[in-house]
């Protein structure tokens, strides 16, 4: 699948807030206010992952909004540059970058959004309603801002 205008702004947004997470310090500024930063998870172990995915699945607000309790995630040696989603299937490259908690759960977002196959209004709905949720509003709110800056065609969107 082609890589749209669209999805290169969400990815920008998910690679601004992966800068701003990383930082040393403990607070953010951004968009006239003062958040502390944001935890996020990394995970060693590829287990780890199917064990987060399956809370994420099982969450409440997860099975009584989407009725969905179920994903599979494998680990790909050929995959380098991308992480995916089809059906109820995660796959990601044995990389670091695709092992933070955010692509996690930008994958899970996608397998709970099956009408809106690439990045749009229902998925980065369903992204921040993650991100809240498991990462916390400070990250959401932070994730939303980022993403209403850098995509023009999706409209604003909110945790």
């Amino acid at each position: 699948m082609r890589t749209t205008a669209d999805d290169r702004r969400h990815y920008l947004a998910e690679w601004m807030f992966t800068d701003l997470v990383d930082t040393s310090a403990d607070v953010i500024h951004a968009y006239g206010s003062t958040i502390a930063r944001p935890a996020e998870m990394r995970f060693s172990h590829e287990d780890h992952i199917q064990v987060y995915v399956d809370q994420v699945m099982r969450h409440p607000q997860v099975t009584d909004l989407l009725g969905w309790n179920k994903a599979t995630v494998a680990i790909s040696d050929r995959l380098k540059r991308r992480a995916y989603a089809y059906g109820s299937n995660i796959v990601l490259p044995r990389k670091a970058w695709a092992w933070r908690e955010s692509v996690v759960l930008h994958e899970c977002a996608h397998i709970l959004s099956p009408t809106d196959t690439r990045h749009g209004p229902l998925f980065a709905a369903r992204y921040l309603h993650l991100v809240g949720l498991f990462m916390g509003p400070e990250a959401a709110w932070l994730m939303g801002c980022l993403i209403n800056e850098t995509t023009t065609t999706h409209g604003k969107v909110s945790a």
